[in-house]
C-alpha cells in the first residue's frame, strides 16, 4: 500500500506503524478519518489466516473498551480491516496522566480484557501499547495473537513465542504448548505487568519493584504475577473490583481526609478501616510509608493487623521488602 492510494473508497493518508506481521495506516473516507490495518506485503498464507482470525475475534466482542471493526475486505489483494482512528496509546500517555486518571485507565483496561475473556478469547499480548484512547475512552486493540480458548486449533500459532518480552508469563516461555493454548491466568499475568508499567510511571516491567507503586496497588500486581497459576486471580472482574475499591478509598480521602490524630481517637472497627485507608493514601512512597508507621505504637499495630489481616498480608510484605533493601534516604534513618 502506498500513501495517496485509494482502496475501496479509503484514501491512504499516512503510515502509522508496523507490527511483527501487519501495518497500520491513517486513512480517510467521506471526510472522516479511520485506521486501516493490513497484513505485510510479503505475508505468507499462515499470516493471512492469522489476520483473518483477528478480524473474527474482534467482531465477536461488543464492548466499549474493545476496538470496533467498522469495515473489512479479507478478499482484497492486501486484506485489511477498518477501525476508528484513535488519538494515542496508554503507553504514550502514561506520564501525562494524574494518579487518579491512571487508576481510571487501568480499570477500563481491565474491563476490555474482561469482555474479551467473556467472549471466550485469550488475548496473549496484553500491554499498554495495545490500548488506545478514543474520545477519552480506553479501548483494547490488537488481537493478532488472540485465539478462542475452546474453539480454535493451535495450528495457526506456528511462530513459537510471539508475545512481548517482559510481559509474557514464565509458563509461556518455558512451555511453547502453554502459549499456543493460552489461558486467562496468562492474560492476568500480563495485566499485572501492565498495571505496574502504568502505576510506576512507565517503569521497566522486566524488573518489577513494588516499592515504585502505591501500596494499595502493589498487592494487586503481586497476585497477578504469581508464578503458580492457581495463586493468581481466577477472573479479571476480581481485579476490577479491587481497583474500584482502591479508587473509592482514594476519592473519599481526597474529599475529606482525616488526620492520624483524629483516627486514633475513634472507637471500634471504624478506626482500623480509616487507619488502613490512611496507609494506602499516605504510603505513596518508601519515605512516607516508613514515617507513618513509625508514629504507630505496638498496640495499635497489633490491633490493626488483627482487624485487617487479609488486606495487610501483602502490604506488610512490601514494607518488609523496603526495609531489607534500603536505598538512599532510608539508609540514614535505619542507622
Amino acid at each position: 500500500m502506498k500513501i495517496g492510494e485509494t482502496i475501496n473508497g479509503y484514501n491512504i493518508v499516512s503510515h502509522i506503524n508496523d507490527g511483527g506481521f501487519d501495518s497500520v495506516y491513517k486513512v480517510e473516507k467521506d471526510g472522516v478519518q479511520f485506521a486501516m490495518k493490513t497484513v505485510l506485503p510479503d505475508a505468507d498464507q499462515d499470516l493471512v489466516l492469522r489476520f483473518r482470525r483477528e478480524v473474527r475475534l474482534l467482531m465477536s466482542v461488543k464492548d466499549e473498551h474493545v476496538i470496533e471493526v467498522l469495515d473489512y475486505d479479507l478478499d482484497n489483494d492486501t486484506p485489511y480491516y477498518i477501525m476508528p482512528f484513535c488519538s494515542d496509546s496508554l503507553s504514550h500517555e502514561i506520564k501525562s496522566l494524574s494518579d487518579e486518571k491512571k487508576v481510571e485507565a487501568i480499570i477500563d483496561f481491565c474491563k476490555g480484557i474482561f469482555a474479551i475473556h467473556q467472549a471466550g478469547i485469550c488475548h496473549r499480548d496484553i500491554k499498554p501499547d495495545n490500548a488506545l484512547f478514543l474520545d477519552g475512552i480506553l479501548k483494547i486493540t490488537d488481537l493478532g495473537g488472540g485465539r478462542f480458548a475452546n474453539r480454535d486449533t493451535t495450528t495457526l500459532t506456528q511462530f513459537g513465542y510471539i508475545g512481548t518480552e517482559g510481559y509474557m508469563p514464565p509458563e509461556y516461555k518455558t512451555d511453547p504448548e502453554a502459549f499456543k493454548k493460552g489461558t486467562r491466568q496468562g492474560d492476568i499475568y500480563m495485566i499485572g505487568k501492565s498495571i505496574y508499567n502504568v502505576m510506576s510511571n512507565g517503569g521497566d516491567v522486566s524488573n518489577v519493584d513494588l516499592a515504585n507503586v502505591n501500596p494499595g496497588i502493589a498487592p494487586i500486581i503481586e497476585r497477578c504475577l504469581k508464578t503458580n497459576l492457581n495463586e493468581r486471580y481466577n477472573n479479571v472482574d476480581e481485579i476490577i473490583k479491587e481497583l474500584q475499591v482502591f479508587k473509592s478509598v482514594k476519592q473519599e480521602l481526597k474529599n475529606g481526609p482525616k488526620s492520624l490524630d483524629e483516627i486514633l481517637r475513634e472507637k471500634g472497627h471504624e478506626k482500623y478501616d480509616d487507619l488502613y485507608n490512611l496507609l494506602l493514601n499516605e504510603g505513596n512512597d518508601e519515605q512516607s510509608l516508613y514515617l507513618l508507621l513509625q508514629k504507630l505504637d505496638d498496640n495499635i499495630l497489633r490491633a490493626l493487623f488483627a482487624a485487617k489481616s487479609n488486606q495487610l498480608n501483602n502490604y506488610i510484605g512490601i514494607y518488609d521488602q523496603i526495609l531489607r533493601n534500603p536505598q538512599g534516604w532510608i539508609q540514614t534513618l535505619l542507622r
